[in-house]
C-alpha cells in the first residue's frame, strides 16, 4: 500500500508574544479565513519536518489573532515562535466556491492573453491594499521580464485548472512586450 506524504499549506506567520501567559500574535495571510474555527491543530516547520501545536484558545486582536498553545505558558516560550510560518494540512482547507482558488493552486500557472500569447508563469500573488496582484515572470530567452497583473474580473477571463493556465484580457498599458 502506498504511503502518501501529507502536503501542508502556509496560512500565516507568527508575530510577537502578547502578555505574560504565552500568547502569541498570528497574522493570517487571508484575514477573512475561518480556518482557526475549524481546527485545534496548527503546524510549524522545524528543519525538514512539521511540528504539531495544539491550540487551547484564540481570539481576534485588531487584524491579527492571539493564540494560546498548549505547553506555551510564558513570554519566553512564545518568543521562540516569533517569525515562524504557520501551516495546516491541505485536506483541512475549507471547501471552495465555484470560480474560487487558493493562491497555491495559481502559482506556476501560465498566463496567456486572449490571442494566445504566453506571458509567463505566476510566481506570486500579493495584495498592496487596492486588491490582489499576480506577479508573472516571463521566460524569454533574451530577458526575464516581470509583469504585475490585477486579479479583477476586467482582466481575468478564465482560469483553466486542467491546462494550468489563466487567460487574461490585455487592457491598454497592462502588458508591454
Amino acid at each position: 500500500m502506498e504511503n502518501k506524504k501529507e502536503s501542508y499549506i502556509a496560512i500565516g506567520k507568527m508575530g510577537a508574544p502578547w502578555g505574560l501567559r504565552g500568547e502569541v500574535k498570528l497574522h493570517l495571510y487571508n484575514p477573512d479565513s475561518d480556518l482557526l474555527n475549524k481546527t485545534h491543530l496548527i503546524y510549524i516547520k522545524v528543519g525538514f519536518s512539521f511540528q504539531k501545536l495544539r491550540l487551547q484558545r484564540f481570539r481576534l486582536q485588531g487584524k491579527s489573532y492571539l493564540l494560546k498553545m498548549k505547553d506555551c505558558d510564558s513570554p519566553e516560550a512564545a518568543q521562540e515562535l516569533k517569525g515562524l510560518e504557520v501551516f495546516i494540512p491541505q485536506p483541512h482547507l475549507s471547501s471552495k466556491a465555484p470560480n474560487e482558488w487558493y493562491v497555491y493552486e495559481l502559482i506556476g500557472m501560465r498566463i496567456k492573453d486572449e490571442a494566445g500569447i504566453d506571458w509567463g508563469k505566476v510566481q506570486a500573488m500579493n495584495n498592496y491594499g487596492a486588491g490582489d496582484i499576480l506577479t508573472v515572470v516571463s521566460e524569454k530567452e533574451d530577458k526575464n521580464q516581470e509583469y504585475l497583473i490585477p486579479w479583477t474580473s476586467e482582466v481575468i477571463v478564465k482560469v483553466d485548472e486542467g491546462l494550468r493556465e489563466i487567460v487574461i484580457r490585455k487592457l491598454e498599458g497592462l502588458l508591454e512586450d
